[in-house]
């Protein structure tokens, strides 16, 4: 029996913390629409082609996507940079429409200097896309001289549109965000409670999924940390609040993992009770009494309880997980005086402790060969923007001479597909990847939007309405895949051509061939000429993730043996984080390489060893921050600091040694680790049962078996 989430809507804005997503759909679709009425007053004001309402829609919605600078006030300047290359194009393009070779030959450059651009960051290419699209738009609707001046009016009215919206949006406050994604923090983590609850003999998919929910929202806040100056708008340091933030998200996880062992946690009065205080401190609207009360029944059940008693452990758990809840909602809502300085006392060293070690860490990862990564070629001293610019331009020119032999007057969907795998990537398994997406979600689009365009049959302000629809579920839904992205713009073209009164079944089977046509040529290029393996960026992303997970081991070792700052640790474990991020977001680009029964294997099962290790890691980096709290003592002297040292450092040897047996197949392994080294310092750490000092082990432990694992996944090879 097929089993349903009680909260579909939750369950997918757990996909989007902070909602950011949801602010960003509303306000592309909101600026679409007034685009859209901006341009219906002025086509009906100048008796202008009523197709050029398509125009108000397409390029709002371009305006929209492509602006993607990391603030909010640098949007608002790139996007009414915007109205250059949109005038620029409209009014190039239709002044060579009288030379067709030249208007030809001046889209397919624009096209590669549009990829090139990308080379210096989010607002050149925001411009050269809005360029690209600006010079197709007056191929597709082929404006005379005397319409230009309504076209482009409709043109500037549609990046005044999304000035207006990105302007307003401005005004959300910092305040508010932060506020609205630790209501999201607390709603993951009460999600994370219940599905831990009496789940003994359930598969473990569905807590597993709230627990990654609750990262991807401690990521968010992170990136909140990284755009707004966190001492200013919480009088907490950027640390300080980190450290909370981390204490409450690594003591929930470990609660939920021992909950979930509990066989029938109701029976137990003290556990339900505690239960019951971290449902209410997870409420956003806890009254401050009543969160007074459960942080002093957290307070009295750490105090009186034995860990060491069977079953107690999770309570222990569950006891601290409701105190650091408490602290961390405590500390952004009490008042504070705004934070001048980082504190570095955490732990007292005579160690450096700057950044030296991730920078040697980065030119060592940067330096690296590609191991595999194919013959080398001229070629590939050039820069990856440069590459695809020319790679961009020779599809542009296949796609031209092949969507002309398909349609004269619609070939430059072809060359508009060529041009778009290559958007967002970088390699040739992820451009086959995009082209395979997008032809899939372009044929469902097709019969979608044909199935719309029939039911409203040329009916104005349904079309408009439809267009706002479709992007704004492009814009919240197409980030988790591409091809659903392809879907809602197929969608979006059924509606335009139903406002240009030309929809039919003809016109959406030469989308749909000259759609094809694009993909096919554009991964061709990317294959066979001027090719670029996915494979050394893959090696590279690995590799960042190791060396990442290597600096959590020993900056968590220094602090165990009072040689580091816990700030240092915080760092390495969000770094890992986004590491982690990052490499899975790669491998999910190049899913269509991994589609084969033995690769497809090996992807899954390491992607699943990688997380366990990022969940071990943060174990061990949350207990050496706790140790390291308490009073700025080591955790370890004399002998067992020199056992834990070992420790960390055979682990440290393992995570090379499964790096690199990930990375190369079994002929070509060098000799493995051996995890007993591990098991053998940490026998020699003498620690009682459940204390952060035994956790600590633990985690290192669990460490060396995950590392053991990922170096055997290639014995199969």
């Amino acid at each position: 029996m097929v089993r349903f989430t009680a909260n579909p809507v939750r369950a997918l804005a757990g996909t989007d913390p902070g909602r950011t997503r949801l602010l960003n759909a509303s306000g592309v679709a909101v600026a679409v629409l007034i685009s859209t009425g901006c341009a219906w007053l002025i086509v009906n004001a100048t008796h202008a082609d009523g197709g050029y309402l398509a125009v108000g829609a397409f390029l709002a919605m371009q305006a929209g996507l492509s602006v993607r600078d990391a603030t909010a006030p640098a949007r608002v300047v790139t996007t009414a940079l915007l109205v250059i290359p949109v005038v620029g194009g409209l009014a190039g393009t239709t002044l060579l429409a009288h030379n067709r070779y030249v208007e030809i030959a001046a889209f397919v450059v624009i096209g590669g200097v549009a990829t090139w651009m990308r080379r210096f960051g989010p607002r050149w290419s925001a411009v050269g896309m809005i360029a690209f699209f600006s010079s197709f738009f007056a191929l597709f609707l082929r404006p005379t001289v005397d319409d230009l001046g309504p076209l482009l009016l409709i043109g500037v009215g549609a990046v005044a549109a999304s000035l207006i919206v990105k302007s307003t949006i401005l005004l959300h406050a910092p305040d508010r965000s932060l506020r609205l994604l630790m209501r999201q923090f607390r709603g993951a983590g009460d999600a994370a409670v219940r599905a831990a609850e009496g789940s003994v003999g359930r598969p473990r998919a569905t807590l597993q999924a709230r627990l990654d929910r609750l990262g991807d929202v401690a990521m968010a806040i992170t990136d909140w940390q990284s755009q707004y100056d966190t001492a200013a708008r919480t009088g907490l340091t950027a640390h300080e609040l980190a450290r909370l933030v981390f204490d409450a998200r690594t003591d929930l996880v470990q609660a939920c993992l021992h909950l979930a062992q509990v066989p029938e946690p109701n029976a137990d009065r003290e556990l339900t009770a505690l239960l019951d205080a971290m449902h209410r401190v997870l409420d956003t609207d806890l009254p401050a009494s009543e969160r007074s009360a459960a942080s002093a029944r957290a307070r009295r059940t750490l105090e009186a309880v034995d860990p060491d008693v069977p079953g107690r452990f999770a309570v222990a758990l569950l006891a601290r997980a409701v105190e650091s809840q408490i602290a961390l909602r405590e500390a952004l809502e009490s008042p504070h005086p705004a934070a001048t300085a980082e504190p570095d006392t955490d732990v007292s060293s005579d160690e450096p402790t700057d950044a030296e070690p991730a920078v040697a860490r980065d030119a060592e990862i940067a330096e690296a060969p590609d191991a595999g990564g194919g013959p080398h070629r001229f070629w590939h001293e050039w820069t990856p923007t440069t590459r695809m610019a020319v790679q961009v331009m020779l599809a542009a020119t296949l796609a031209t001479v092949a969507g002309e032999a398909i349609s004269a007057s619609r070939w430059y969907w072809s060359v508009l597909t060529a041009f778009l795998v290559f958007v967002g990537v970088n390699t040739r398994a992820a451009i086959l990847t995009r082209a395979y997406r997008r032809v899939i979600g372009t044929v469902c689009g097709v019969f979608v939007g044909f199935g719309f365009g029939i039911a409203i049959d040329g009916a104005e302000l349904p079309l408009m309405l439809l267009c706002a629809v479709s992007v704004f579920c492009m814009v919240y839904l197409g980030p988790l895949n591409y091809a659903v992205m392809a879907f809602f713009v197929t969608v979006l073209l059924s509606s335009m051509y139903g406002l240009l009164g030309i929809l039919n079944r003809h016109i959406l089977e030469l989308r749909l061939e000259e759609t094809l046509t694009g993909a096919v040529i554009g991964v061709a290029c990317a294959f066979l000429i001027f090719s670029s393996s996915s494979r050394p960026e893959l090696i590279t992303r690995i590799r960042a993730y190791f060396a990442s997970l290597e600096e959590v081991l020993t900056r968590s070792g220094d602090v165990l043996i009072g040689h580091g700052p816990t700030t240092a640790v915080l760092d390495a474990a969000h770094r890992l984080d986004t590491d982690h991020r990052e490499l899975e977001t790669f491998v999910s680009s190049m899913a269509v390489s991994f589609a084969g029964g033995q690769r497809r294997t090996l992807r899954r099962s390491a992607t699943a060893l990688l997380k366990n290790a990022g969940v071990h890691a943060d174990r061990l980096a949350q207990e050496s921050v706790i140790l390291g709290k308490e009073g700025g003592t080591a955790a370890f002297h004399g002998d067992a600091a020199d056992a834990a040292r070992r420790g960390i450092d055979a682990v440290v040897a393992q995570s090379d040694a499964a790096c690199r047996s990930l990375l190369h197949r079994r002929r070509d392994n060098p000799a493995k680790s051996e995890a007993s080294e591990t098991f053998d310092a940490v026998r020699r750490v003498p620690c009682r049962p459940h204390t952060p000092q035994y956790r600590a082990m633990l985690a290192l432990s669990n460490l060396s078996i995950t590392m053991a694992n990922i170096e055997r996944l290639r014995e199969r090879d």
